[in-house]
């Protein structure tokens, strides 16, 4: 298993994008922020840090836009792309399985 290379970066570097965000969007950021700074590899981690990806997007970014977008909070991070991508399509796949199945 290969494990991204994540170095989190210090609030020097994420406060110029976290200024960008909506008071929401902040909170959603911190708390992206918190798993990234204490990487582990198992799926509850890949899933958490899912949620607060999902948190992050604005509503009225759409479909592929919803990729492209992560561009900035990656970099604001510390994280790949791909990494922010495949948590986030992890949660949304997750979720979707949880309430198609009730």
């Amino acid at each position: 298993m290969t494990v991204p290379k994540i170095k989190p970066t210090s609030e020097q570097v994420q406060k110029p994008f976290r200024r960008k965000l909506k008071p929401e969007q902040q909170t959603a950021f911190d708390s992206l922020c918190k798993p990234i700074d204490h990487h582990r590899t198992d799926l509850d981690w890949y899933h958490q840090v899912g949620a607060h990806v999902g948190q992050l997007i604005p509503p009225t970014v759409r479909g592929r836009g919803r990729i492209r977008w992560l561009d900035q909070p990656a970099a604001a991070v510390g994280v790949s792309l791909a990494l922010l991508q495949k948590a986030f399509q992890f949660h949304a796949n997750i979720r979707g399985t949880k309430t198609s199945g009730n």
